[in-house]
């Protein structure tokens, strides 16, 4: 690697890491009374305005890696969503 591109790389690491906000990775189960229950990514309105994005979907021992906004959650289903961390109180109310 040449110095310039080493330099490159470190300027930009350290503009997204001062200037990016301040994203989470969380995880949640879906359970029978869970809002998510029986509903589309889609239909939650998560991507777009909240910066929300379902990364995988852990469902009867399988990883399905970025659902399309099609899938419906069920039952049981773990759900890993990366999101800036002033949306995290807002999602978990989803899944309570």
């Amino acid at each position: 690697m040449n110095l310039k591109v080493l330099i490159s790389a470190v300027i930009l690491i350290s503009v997204t890491y001062c200037c990016a906000p301040s994203l989470e990775l969380t995880q949640y189960v879906v359970k029978e009374n869970s809002i998510v229950m029986g509903k589309s990514i889609s239909s939650l309105e998560w991507q777009g305005k909240n910066k929300i994005n379902v990364l995988k979907v852990h469902r009867n021992s399988k990883d399905l890696m970025s659902p399309k906004t099609s899938f419906v959650f069920a039952v049981n289903d773990t759900v890993y969503i990366l999101a800036e961390s002033n949306q995290v109180k807002y999602l978990s109310r989803f899944f309570d």
